[in-house]
């Protein structure tokens, strides 16, 4: 499956910019389906930040600083009391983008969340403003 276009072009500048920094890894991508079906995803404990991309567009954004990727992940798939956001979890053609970074430089999973936050603007996040 394609990776989003629009989480390329705004992660492009952010990290060429960090290219000097070790600790990133490529993106993962991953249906919703496949990560709800089974709670012992093909990764080790992580961190980093995680995009929800539903038909196209981020609508959500996170990061895993004191707890890892999967715990979060796995919380928010099991969030279903919004009517808004269990659409966007049920929904077999969204995808979720895990994008690794070290334990040690977690902080730079923060700033990377925020700038595309601020860059992409994800209705999910802007609803929590």
């Amino acid at each position: 499956m394609p990776e989003d276009a629009t989480l390329d072009e705004h992660t492009r500048d952010f990290t060429a910019q960090l290219a000097s920094f070790k600790g990133f890894t490529p993106r993962r991508n991953f249906g919703v389906d496949e990560l709800r079906s089974d709670s012992n995803w093909p990764w080790p404990a992580i961190y980093g930040v995680y995009c929800f991309v539903r038909h196209g567009d981020v609508v959500y954004v996170g990061r895993a600083l004191g707890e890892t990727i999967g715990e979060r992940l796995w919380d928010q798939l099991r969030s279903l009391d919004d009517p808004d956001w269990s659409a966007v979890v049920l929904d077999p053609e969204t995808r979720v983008e895990v994008i690794e970074v070290d334990k040690d430089r977690v902080y730079l999973a923060a700033a990377l969340e925020a700038y595309l936050i601020d860059r992409i603007k994800p209705r999910f996040n802007l609803r929590a403003c």
